[in-house]
């Protein structure tokens, strides 16, 4: 079983924005743990329980198992509706409000119900996945190489992105607008292809059949090939790649993200990097 490709049948959720208790004066600083498959997950605290969640960038809302929905009291119902990267519709119920804790940080809303426990066979349970959505009213910054996930104020973040470079990116939102996914551009001679950052793809990068004519790259759906992405200001950088027919340019994935600090600011839609000179 590919867990993560299973997973992201999960990724379509509802809304959970991120509200905290009076202001912040510092940075918050949240570890990440290793997981299955390439991914990471996030310490979240829920109705007196602190589990794991998933952190996936690429999932576009937040995520509660049917254990955590009923241990906050959330009843689920309606439906929210978005689409795979491979075209597949998918429709989950709804649940909320729910509350939930990253660190001194409180978060209550609406979130997507699905059982995770049926796609991740015998790995270790968590409670959902935490996704850009979930931070939509603040700056983050990623650090996967040394596992930390930044929550930045508006002086942080100033000083975070002095030396970095400024990115060609944008939000997309599926489910009547509730979910946020980023897509970076990446400059060619035939206009620009837009691929998703997508931390919870632990395999390797997805490349469209256009998008592959538009680098200039020969890929098939067999063999997993090296290809360099011209990304502005950071030069060429390497990736693991594979021919996919999808709905996007391409979906990158978590070494891609692990190989810099990624800031991004959810709220005015710009996000900055520099390659980490850690090593995934």
């Amino acid at each position: 079983m590919r867990v993560r490709s299973r997973l992201r049948e999960a990724a379509v959720l509802y809304a959970l924005p991120l509200c905290a208790a009076g202001a912040r004066a510092q940075a918050v600083e949240l570890p990440l743990r290793p997981y299955v498959a390439g991914l990471t997950t996030v310490a979240v605290g829920v109705a007196g329980d602190t589990l794991p969640f998933i952190l996936d960038t690429g999932g576009g809302i937040t995520l509660v198992t049917p254990r955590v929905a009923e241990r906050a009291g959330c009843t689920p119902f309606g439906r929210t509706v978005a689409f795979r990267a491979v075209g597949e519709r998918l429709d989950m119920p709804r649940c909320g409000p729910v509350r939930l804790s990253l660190g001194p940080l409180t978060l209550q809303g609406e979130a997507a119900y699905f059982d995770l426990a049926r796609l991740l066979g015998g790995a270790p349970p968590v409670g959902g996945l935490v996704t850009l959505q979930t931070f939509q009213d603040r700056a983050i910054t990623l650090d996967l190489a040394r596992g930390r996930l930044v929550v930045e104020t508006d002086a942080s973040l100033a000083e975070r992105v002095r030396g970095m470079t400024p990115l060609k990116v944008r939000l997309a939102h599926q489910a009547g607008g509730a979910s946020v996914d980023l897509f970076l551009g990446i400059e060619t001679p035939q206009g620009t292809v837009w691929m998703e950052v997508d931390s919870g793809n632990g395999g390797p990068v997805m490349i469209s059949p256009p998008a592959a004519l538009q680098l200039g790259v020969a890929l098939d759906e067999r063999e997993i090939r090296p290809v360099r992405l011209p990304v502005a200001g950071l030069g060429a950088v390497e990736v693991r790649a594979i021919r996919r027919d999808l709905i996007y340019d391409g979906l990158l994935n978590a070494d891609f993200v692990r190989g810099m600090l990624l800031t991004v600011d959810l709220r005015s839609g710009r996000a900055w990097a520099k390659l980490n000179p850690v090593q995934p």
